[in-house]
């Protein structure tokens, strides 16, 4: 990998490291769909940068997921459980984005906390 793709990868983990950082601060004061959405960002950042270094990327959130399913979950290469979370997330930012829940405080949106961070 040529030192600019690899700077690359870093800024990507590091953008992901930052967003869980962010999406703490934002449960810690009850922002529960901010917290969504740096969560989701936080993954896709970190998969972006999974992808990016076997060479592989998309210019869709959609494309970068679908990638991230086939080439690491589906090969068994990180768990399922990563791979439903990660699409979980993603259809949770695309409510939050769409519509206002009647609830924010309901149990779909405080189960977005992540168990077990791999970065």
């Amino acid at each position: 990998m040529r030192q600019e793709e690899a700077d690359y990868v870093r800024l990507r983990v590091e953008r992901a490291r930052d967003s869980l950082r962010e999406a703490q601060l934002l449960l810690n004061n009850g922002y529960l769909r901010g917290t969504v959405n740096r969560t989701y960002y936080a993954c896709f950042y970190a998969a972006n940068a999974i992808l990016f270094s076997e060479g592989l990327s998309s210019s869709k959130h959609s494309g970068v997921m679908s990638l991230f399913e086939r080439h690491w979950i589906k090969t068994g290469r990180l768990p399922v459980e990563m791979g439903k979370y990660y699409r979980q997330l993603f259809e949770r930012r695309q409510e939050a984005i769409t519509r206002t829940p009647r609830s924010s405080r309901g149990t779909k949106w405080r189960n977005v906390w992540p168990r077990r961070i791999l970065l």
